[in-house]
């Protein structure tokens, strides 16, 4: 069976980290960070256990990323530069989020392993408590999330 969405997830993953990382680095409000550090740690769980998944199919991983990956540590740093990172900041981290989540879903769909669709399903949840989170700080920071 072909797994193209499992490793489009996994690159996905790898992308995210970048940005999350580069955020890190900027971030200076504790509140900011703490939630960065959250989904930056569901992000490498969820990646150590793809990067298994995919061997477990014969398949290699390849943990280069992608050009996203790179374009979400400059947009990181831009945003950081012009505005700063503080709780509103996360509203955007929270809608980058969300695409993903659509590719957890993707690969969900595709996975016929029972135990393995099970493990992504649990990682696609946190994350999604964690989108919920990100939103709900930024709305309590005062941004509205459309």
């Amino acid at each position: 069976m072909n797994h193209d969405q499992l490793a489009s997830l996994h690159t996905v993953i790898i992308d995210a980290r970048e940005g999350y990382g580069k955020a890190i680095e900027q971030a200076a409000d504790p509140g900011v960070l703490e939630r960065l550090r959250a989904v930056d740690a569901l992000h490498q769980s969820a990646h150590a256990d793809i990067h298994r998944m995919l061997g477990s199919h014969g398949e290699t991983a390849n943990d280069d990323g992608s050009l996203m990956g790179s374009l979400h540590k400059a947009v990181v740093a831009t945003r950081s530069a012009i505005l700063g990172l503080d709780e509103a900041s996360l509203a955007s981290f929270a809608s980058g989020e969300e695409s993903n989540l659509k590719a957890y879903d993707e690969a969900i769909a595709e996975m016929s392993d029972p135990s393995q669709r099970a493990v992504l399903q649990e990682h696609r949840d946190a994350l999604a408590a964690e989108v919920t989170a990100m939103k709900h700080q930024a709305e309590t920071a005062g941004t509205t999330i459309i």
